[in-house]
């Protein structure tokens, strides 16, 4: 069966995501920097794949052996170099799909900096995020 990484797993759409995937018996690990942290809000007997967006030998150790991705990245200054590490430490890792979770209005130039970072985050996503 596939293997899914989550990346932001203990963010307010991450720990949902990490929830039904245990709920549905689908194999998973939840990336996360803080163990102590991920613990306590995913629960005990969560699989944690302990990484850093900063990090990029981190991020391919956690998406080894994986197929899927779930991606989502805090809203922070750092926020496009985190997801292109992300995108591109599970493309050579060899995952094959990758979902992004983005924005509605999502453009570079957009007027709000949320949309207009997932804008640049989109076309590496584009480039990287799905191979059969």
């Amino acid at each position: 069966m596939t293997t899914v990484v989550v990346t932001g797993a203990t963010g307010n759409v991450g720990r949902h995501v990490v929830s039904e995937l245990r709920r549905r018996g689908i194999p998973h690990r939840a990336l996360a920097r803080n163990p102590e942290r991920a613990t306590a809000v995913l629960g005990p007997g969560a699989d944690l794949a302990l990484g850093d967006f900063t990090e990029p030998e981190s991020l391919r150790a956690a998406f080894a052996g994986a197929e899927q991705a779930f991606l989502s990245c805090a809203n922070d200054p750092r926020q496009v170099e985190n997801a292109a590490n992300a995108i591109e430490a599970a493309a050579t890792a060899g995952v094959r799909q990758i979902v992004l979770l983005s924005t509605v209005g999502a453009e570079v130039g957009a007027a709000k900096t949320f949309a207009d970072q997932h804008g640049r985050i989109e076309p590496a996503w584009a480039r990287r995020g799905s191979r059969s």
